[in-house]
């Protein structure tokens, strides 16, 4: 069954929080979402090292930006 939004592309050139959601749930429903980000990286990257969380991969960022493909500008 196809999803509702398959065919659509969205680029996401959001930070943070509010933005990467979004832009998850529309990738979850089917639609092609590229993720644009500045050369040093999206501040959301490391949110978690900010509280003192010594990750390898921040989980926090890898869920608000799953299902995207991203690109450096």
């Amino acid at each position: 069954m196809p999803k509702p939004l398959e065919g659509i592309r969205v680029l996401d050139w959001t930070a943070w929080q509010q933005g990467p959601v979004a832009t998850a749930l529309l990738a979850d429903m089917g639609a092609e979402v590229i993720k644009i980000e500045p050369p040093e990286g999206e501040p959301g990257r490391g949110l978690l090292r900010m509280y003192g969380a010594e990750l390898p991969l921040d989980f926090y960022y890898q869920n608000q930006n799953r299902g995207k493909r991203g690109i450096v500008l």
